[in-house]
């Protein structure tokens, strides 16, 4: 089967690639049982070059189905290869060679529902890569901005850049304040128990986990570690003069991870989720 995926440019990261296909299983009538094949996604190399094992599954199934088969790093090779045309084969084998207990078919008839289909995951390096280039920019200019306002407070007497019901020594004790690492927005332990909160009601394992927490203040100027956002940045700036008018950015969770539970669903069913998402606080940084 052949796959057009030139809309994919280079500059992209594939984070994921599945080829999905759809599995017709013709049971035997009589005996009434499944059908056991091991399926194998095979990539035909280039100039005769032989084959090469992208993935492969073990399949007993009674009804037909959809079948994911992992064809990722296939998938990002192909995406530098500009004017080739790249080939997989699927290959079907029966795991008791001896016995035949019915049929299995991948259905590859286009303009069908259940076509084979490729599904590609991309994410685009340039936006993330300028947007970061773009806040390092501002927060080197506020870095900047704090070396001059502190030579100011230091060099000269006079109160006239302070502005807002501010002097210069308030000023530049909120500037050193900053340098203080237990105050700083960090990330810091916080278990929670399940029965604590009544969650042992639905959820069986684990009895609780290490959630962390993000504390700590956001202060003048902010540092680039802290991912502040562009709009955090300039509202720090304004906060700086104002602080009256307007409040600090706060310390938050910017990047979460999963847990794995046991738990009983809606439906009254103990279910293992592999991945219960945004349980755990990874990263902290200013908002």
């Amino acid at each position: 089967m052949v796959f057009n995926i030139t809309s994919i440019s280079v500059e992209e990261n594939i984070d994921l690639a599945e080829l999905r296909l759809y599995t017709l299983v013709q049971r035997d009538r009589i005996m009434y049982i499944g059908v056991d094949r091991k399926v194998s996604v095979y990539e035909v190399m280039e100039n005769d070059a032989g084959f090469h094992l992208i993935d492969s599954k073990h399949i007993y199934g009674r009804d037909s189905a959809w079948e994911t088969f992992d064809v990722t790093s296939a998938v990002r090779r192909w995406v530098h290869k500009f004017n080739s045309i790249q080939i997989l084969e699927i290959r079907i084998e029966s795991v008791f060679h001896s016995v035949s207990m019915g049929d299995l078919d991948i259905l590859t008839k286009n303009s069908n529902k259940n076509e084979p289909l490729l599904v590609v995951f991309s994410s685009d390096d340039r936006k993330r890569k300028l947007h970061e280039n773009e806040r390092h920019e501002l927060v080197t200019h506020e870095m900047d901005m704090y070396d001059v306002q502190d030579d100011l407070s230091v060099d000269s007497p006079s109160n006239d850049n302070i502005t807002d019901d501010t002097n210069s020594d308030v000023v530049l004790n909120r500037f050193k304040r900053r340098g203080r690492r237990h105050a700083v927005c960090r990330r810091k332990p916080m278990y929670v128990s399940f029965e604590e909160i009544n969650w042992d009601s639905w959820i069986i394992a684990p009895r609780g986990y290490q959630a962390y927490e993000c504390t700590g203040r956001c202060y003048f100027p902010l540092s680039d570690h802290l991912s502040p956002t562009k709009h955090a940045i300039i509202q720090s700036l304004v906060h700086a003069s104002k602080p009256r008018k307007v409040s600090r950015v706060c310390c938050v969770p910017t990047k979460l991870d999963p847990i794995s539970i046991l738990y009983i669903d809606e439906q009254g069913i103990v279910t293992y989720k592999y991945k219960y998402e945004g349980m755990v606080v990874s990263e902290c940084g200013c908002r």
